[in-house]
């Protein structure tokens, strides 16, 4: 004959496995974000953007990087420096290989003033931790930049 567990011990079993779950999805998160990189221009596979001649905020653009097996595309930044809109690309550990992306511009800022899309690539970061950041002046002197876009005419 089987034993029945008492009501205490099922409850002290939940609630481990529930700590050890949160314990682990912390520290996960933590490597994530101790670990998250810029793409680097060698490893982007193809590049698109829907619109060829004029930007609208409708514009898509989209491509493919080369990742690890436990690596995904995790977010891109999408930053405005006077006529240019530099493209930077991340990468993070995760457990489930993801390395499409696709961002539209809707967020950006007077669209139709953009003549160049550079992607950003290299060591852009300065600073520690939460002091961690990059300047937008410092995004022009960056020498491993790649144009995917110029307007040919105004």
């Amino acid at each position: 004959m089987m034993k029945r567990l008492s009501f205490k011990k099922i409850i002290i079993f939940f609630l481990i496995s529930a700590i050890v779950y949160l314990s682990l999805s912390i520290f996960w998160g933590i490597y994530q974000a101790q670990n998250i990189s810029v793409v680097p221009i060698k490893d982007i596979n193809s590049v698109s953007i829907s619109a060829d001649k004029v930007l609208s905020t409708e514009t898509e653009i989209t491509g493919e990087v080369k990742v690890d097996h436990f690596e995904a595309v995790s977010h891109i930044n999408k930053e405005k420096v006077d006529e240019v809109l530099y493209i930077i690309i991340h990468k993070q550990p995760s457990f489930s290989s993801k390395s499409t992306f696709s961002i539209n511009l809707d967020d950006v800022n007077d669209v139709d003033s953009i003549n160049n899309i550079f992607i950003i690539s290299g060591n852009i970061y300065t600073g520690e931790g939460a002091e961690q950041g990059y300047s937008l002046g410092d995004l022009k002197k960056i020498t491993d930049q790649e144009v995917i876009w110029e307007q040919l005419v105004k």
